[in-house]
């Protein structure tokens, strides 16, 4: 900082630090900003995901897990709303296991499966 000789000089370095305490309470304020948005709940679990899906290896690794979970949910979803009694709802769990295990173990087929079924869906049946 320059000498102060004069009241002027005392003046002008007293602006001088209004305006720099003034700069850094703004990039204090942005920083605070930045970080109550990094701590939200969406941003953390977007990041998260980002960054375990960040290799090609591990991508694709996370789809098949997840085309295996959905797929276990669906069959879950038809076999359970069919029936109350609870033997078939214990082998319908394990036939619920199988599907799922089938879809992490065969992912290519699960896609290939779906995109025949999401093909045909889309398809308008000609009259």
């Amino acid at each position: 900082m320059q000498s102060i000789h004069s009241e002027a000089d005392i003046k002008l370095a007293i602006i001088h630090l209004e305006k720099k305490q003034l700069n850094e309470e703004a990039l204090l304020k942005q920083q605070v900003i930045m970080i109550g948005e990094s701590l939200l709940p969406i941003n953390i679990i977007k990041s998260t995901l980002g960054e375990a899906t960040a290799t090609p290896e591990i991508k694709n690794e996370f789809f098949e897990k997840i085309i295996g979970i959905t797929a276990g949910y669906l069959t879950k979803v038809v076999l359970e709303s069919t029936t109350d009694n609870p033997a078939k709802k214990v082998v319908g769990t394990a036939v619920i296991y199988g599907v799922a295990q089938i879809a992490i173990n065969n992912p290519e087929a699960v896609k290939s499966a779906g995109r025949v079924v999401f093909n045909a869906l889309r398809t308008k049946p000609s009259s």
